[in-house]
């Protein structure tokens, strides 16, 4: 009986192969729909699908290892279709940021799952700096922009950035509320302490570090709405001491502190009120006449006053 089972097995096996390699299942056609980066052309021939394969033998895995070596593709779907088509989907990563040097003139493409892409083509006109150009591409594209990353920082195309103040960005995106975070249209990131970003009402905020990233995101909304359309400057590297600065003025006020709620009660705590005297880092001082000198980091002013 044993004997009958394995040679029952081994004709199966036999058979399977056989028709396997049956001319009327070998692959003929290789569809592909082009992607943004990639055109239909491209990923048939990254796929590199063997003229002597068949629907049966065909190796899947190899084909999506193939096409996975091209930095753009993040997921790869391949799909048997009889009599003799094999159909590849490519899903593209997408991409997160443009990142310029603080020295040099290159532009990469950063996934939102931080791999450094590629190199981006960016032209300067006139006076442009390649930060502008990169800037205009960035919106073109709809992502954001990373300026002023440090110089060591040396982009290899499909691998993961382990640079920490580009890190440093991709925590403080992701740790911003998805309202908050769609805001912001470029962030500096000469290092991990001196992490800044650019809202689109034209704000600047100096962030520092990414740590209680939901109080500097409270503090900093609180501030707007207590000042709709008079700040340019807002300085929450400690968030319990903010600053900001007020259009046509160069100095800093104090603004009030917002503790983010504690993920054990749900409160949310307030300290620290408006004053024109700053405290604190990127503090001004102020004198009784009302006259206020900016100390903090994004530059110094004087003879400004603060009004609230």
């Amino acid at each position: 009986m044993a004997i009958a089972i394995a040679a029952v097995l081994a004709l199966g096996v036999a058979v399977l192969v056989g028709v396997s390699k049956m001319p009327v299942l070998t692959v003929g056609t290789v569809q592909a729909d082009g992607t943004e980066h990639l055109t239909s052309d491209e990923i048939v021939r990254l796929a590199a699908v063997p003229d002597d394969a068949t629907l049966l033998n065909v190796d899947v895995g190899q084909i999506q290892e193939n096409l996975s070596k091209n930095p753009w593709v993040k997921n790869v779907t391949v799909t048997r279709v009889l009599p003799d088509t094999i159909k590849l989907s490519v899903e593209e990563r997408t991409v997160f940021a443009l990142v310029t040097m603080k020295t040099g003139t290159s532009v990469w493409y950063l996934s939102a799952q931080g791999v450094w892409i590629e190199p981006a083509s960016v032209s300067t006109t006139g006076d442009q700096t390649t930060a502008d150009a990169a800037l205009a591409l960035a919106a073109k594209e709809g992502c954001l922009l990373i300026q002023e990353v440090p110089s060591s920082v040396q982009p290899k195309a499909g691998t993961k950035t382990t640079d920490e103040a580009v890190l440093a960005v991709l925590s403080y995106q992701e740790g911003f509320s998805e309202g908050f975070a769609s805001q912001v249209v470029s962030y500096t990131a000469q290092s991990t302490a001196s992490i800044s970003c650019s809202l689109k009402n034209g704000i600047e905020v100096s962030l520092g570090s990414p740590s209680q990233i939901a109080s500097k995101e409270a503090v900093v909304t609180k501030l707007m709405a207590e000042h709709p359309n008079q700040l340019t400057y807002i300085n929450v590297r400690n968030p319990s001491k903010p600053s900001y600065r007020k259009v046509n003025s160069d100095a800093v006020g104090e603004g009030t502190g917002v503790v983010a709620p504690n993920p054990d009660d749900g409160a949310a705590s307030e300290s620290g009120t408006d004053a024109d005297t700053g405290t604190g880092d990127g503090a001004g001082s102020g004198t009784d006449d009302g006259a206020a000198s900016d100390t903090g980091d994004g530059g110094t002013g004087a003879g400004g006053s603060t009004t609230e």
